[in-house]
């Protein structure tokens, strides 16, 4: 096989696209493998894509063609250390994911097994990306891509001696971490986050690979690169990368069904699973707004706060700048979390707002639930859920908080009476010592216009929070 790949290589420098398909082909995986040692699974779809890009312009000066796999991990390497820099004071998903022990049941995902497969492989992935920088990448290429410790070795230069040491020490490290699961349990947990999983499917690589080469040559010409939308309009791609329609675009009052892509004009973009069912609602082109109506959905969105508003059946996903995934379960459960900035989460009787690293939940019957942090603990999170179904008395969900969770209590503000105001600014107060200023005579100003429910105080509030979140 070497010697095929070496071929390959050498053709390829020589600008025959036929071979870099066949590269890609070949190396894809090992690649996702890569970036997703360092990277969020949404952010390592993207980085398989920029590594390919990368070396097609850089292939020319492939100095050793048979050394092609380790000259393409190396680029991988290089990608994921610089995204991953650029992200740096960004909380991924992935870091609250892995302190949650519980698999997320509180939020009602175990009807959902789609979603809590999804999530439990990021949790996973999560977990792997705290250990040592030496096993990551073997470890993820084991688990998550499924190659051998001699395809590990043959494909990233690795020498089999470190591969096998690698595997061996962070395996027992991980097991430790994960209540020492078997590696066999270790690959199907993970297979939610596996190379062509999320926006394309596994089967279709070549086309894929076919896709990347003929989208950077597009790219140059100004046409469409993936995921990233070089004219104002709606573009629909499906899991492979190829336009749905003729014209490609998504029209207003037309529903995208299946794996793919949505381009939402210059300002973001959507990644749909399989079972997903998405409407594109509005015509304004200042506005973007989209039903969807059932299954899972990745939103990467860059325009102004509000402008951007997910219906469902259980509430309004409202952007307020930011990246998250929405899924709409069998039944027409919403469940929200977030990546990066905030969400609001609502409908006419309530608004709750959704920051990085959280969740939240509506409910065709009880509305938009009070959101939790994902790093939360279990007894805290299963007491906000009873409390929001009507079976828990508020001091449970007092006496289980701490110190993070008063981005709940905050949420609680405007939806529990009066009465019960007054014990949740106490514990909030309690648990977050940048709200007590050294002016008893601020304290009571501040604490009184809580109670009265002031926009003004309650904004103050969250954004004194809000910093104290982000530490």
């Amino acid at each position: 096989m070497v010697a095929q790949e070496t071929t390959w290589a050498i053709a390829a420098k020589n600008g025959d696209r036929r071979a870099f398909e066949a590269l890609h082909v070949r190396y894809a995986r090992m690649v996702h493998g890569i970036v997703l040692a360092s990277l969020s699974p949404f952010d390592a779809e993207d980085g398989v894509q920029e590594v390919f890009l990368a070396a097609w312009r850089r292939i020319e000066g492939l100095e050793n063609p048979a050394a092609v796999g380790g000259w393409l991990a190396s680029i991988a390497r290089n990608y994921a250390t610089d995204h991953a820099r650029t992200r740096k004071r960004r909380r991924p998903i992935d870091a609250a994911l892995a302190t949650w022990d519980s698999g997320l049941a509180w939020i009602g995902l175990g009807a959902i097994s789609g979603a809590e497969a999804r999530l439990d492989a990021h949790r996973v992935v999560s977990v792997i990306q705290r250990l040592p920088e030496a096993y990551r990448e073997t470890l993820t290429l084991r688990l998550v891509t499924e190659m051998t410790g001699e395809e590990i070795a043959e494909q990233t230069g690795l020498s089999p001696g470190s591969v096998r040491v690698n595997l061996h020490r962070g395996m027992a490290l991980l097991r430790e971490q994960l209540s020492e699961p078997t590696e066999t349990e270790l690959q199907l947990r993970t297979r939610a986050v596996r190379w062509g999983s999320i926006g394309r499917q596994r089967k279709a690589a070549k086309r894929v690979a076919t896709t990347v080469v003929g989208l950077l040559m597009a790219a140059s010409i100004g046409i469409y690169r993936w995921g990233r939308p070089s004219v104002e309009a709606w573009t629909w791609l499906d899991g492979d990368g190829a336009c749905i329609s003729e014209d490609c675009r998504l029209d207003p009052g037309e529903w995208a069904n299946g794996t793919g892509q949505v381009a939402l004009e210059r300002l973001g973009r959507a990644a749909l699973g399989p079972d997903t069912q998405l409407r594109r609602d509005s015509l304004a082109s200042d506005r973007v707004e989209l039903t969807l109506e059932k299954g899972p959905l990745f939103i990467a969105f860059n325009g102004e706060p509000r402008q951007l508003v997910i219906h469902t059946p259980a509430a309004d996903v409202v952007d307020l700048g930011c990246a998250f995934n929405v899924e709409v379960s069998s039944d027409q459960t919403t469940v929200l979390v977030v990546q990066q900035g905030v969400v609001a989460l609502e409908n006419p009787t309530r608004t709750v707002r959704v920051p990085a690293g959280a969740a939240a939940v509506a409910r065709l019957s009880a509305g938009p639930g009070t959101p939790v942090f994902l790093d939360s603990s279990k007894d805290f999170g299963n007491a906000v859920d009873r409390f929001d179904l009507g079976g828990e008395d508020l001091d449970s969900v007092l006496r289980a908080a701490q110190r993070k969770d008063t981005l709940t209590l905050w949420n609680l503000l405007a939806s529990v009476s009066a009465e019960q105001r007054a014990p949740v600014i106490d514990r909030m107060f309690e648990l977050e010592p940048r709200l007590v200023a050294k002016d008893p005579t601020v304290n009571a100003q501040l604490r009184s216009a809580l109670q009265a429910n002031d926009p003004q105080a309650v904004e103050e509030v969250w954004a004194t929070l809000k910093e104290a979140w982000a530490r």
